[in-house]
């Protein structure tokens, strides 16, 4: 059984809140004097497929039992906002800021050689992986 709050403090950051759980691991808020405020996502190694754990290997070397990810903390509870108001009407610069972030978002993540299984089914057609 996996302690995060004591994963997240030998990392050297400070546990804020879990942001999300699911069958690989854990993601919580966290904050380092270094890094500042950034997600952590604690993965269980044995539920990870060969190529995912080469890829958390490359991303951090960790020494601990649990391979590591830090991440940029993405604070979306607007842009949650925005997708369930049909009536909010955004400028076309605040839709280019948007689209671009989460573009960047992505692609840091397929350069990783690993996408967030949120991703694939949110942007899946009917909520069909894409595997």
């Amino acid at each position: 059984m996996m302690d995060c709050e004591d994963i997240i403090r030998r990392e050297r950051h400070i546990p804020i809140r879990l942001l999300g759980s699911g069958v690989f691991g854990h993601v919580y808020q966290t904050y380092s004097l270094e890094e500042g405020m950034i997600a952590m996502k604690i993965l269980q190694k044995n539920s990870l497929t060969h190529r995912e754990l080469e890829a958390a290997v490359k991303l951090h070397n960790s020494q601990g039992k649990y391979p590591v990810f830090l991440m940029e903390y993405a604070n979306i509870s607007a842009l949650s906002v925005f997708s369930r108001q049909s009536n909010i009407h955004l400028s076309s610069t605040m839709i280019r800021a948007l689209m671009k972030q989460i573009i960047e978002g992505m692609s840091s993540s397929w350069n990783w050689e690993s996408l967030c299984k949120d991703f694939r089914f949110w942007f899946s057609k009917g909520g069909r992986s894409f595997d």
